[in-house]
């Protein structure tokens, strides 16, 4: 392993010590492997390190009151407002109140044949 120049300041802190690894007396493979295994185990410990700081650098803030209708996804697409509780031949859904009232569905413009009552 030739020695090449670094760019890391002189304080950087150096988790492996690759001085006394690199100065036994061994063949170049062993310590080239040794190097290798002792940075892997340093892995998790330093995971661990970096993750404490994040979770120290947390910052949260109270949320306002959960709203009290129906999710975007179970929101009637015509309305916007009621949960949808009514499906159609089509498969597509609507609230009770709009679907009773329209002759074809709003979103693939099929005529309804059929209205299917959801409950639960």
């Amino acid at each position: 392993m030739s020695l090449l120049p670094s760019n890391i300041p002189g304080w950087f802190p150096q988790f492996v010590n690759f001085t006394k690894i690199m100065s036994e007396h061994t063949d170049t493979a062993k310590k080239e492997s040794a190097f290798a295994l002792a940075a892997l185990m340093e892995i998790p410990l330093q995971y661990r390190a970096t993750l404490t700081l994040q979770y120290k650098d947390r910052t949260f803030s109270k949320l306002g009151p959960a709203e009290s209708g129906p999710s975007a996804e179970q929101a009637c697409p015509i309305c916007l407002t009621n949960p949808k509780d009514m499906a159609f031949g089509c498969g597509h859904l609507t609230c009770k109140d709009c679907g009773v009232s329209i002759s074809s569905c709003p979103l693939c413009r099929q005529p309804i044949t059929t209205r299917l009552r959801l409950y639960g």
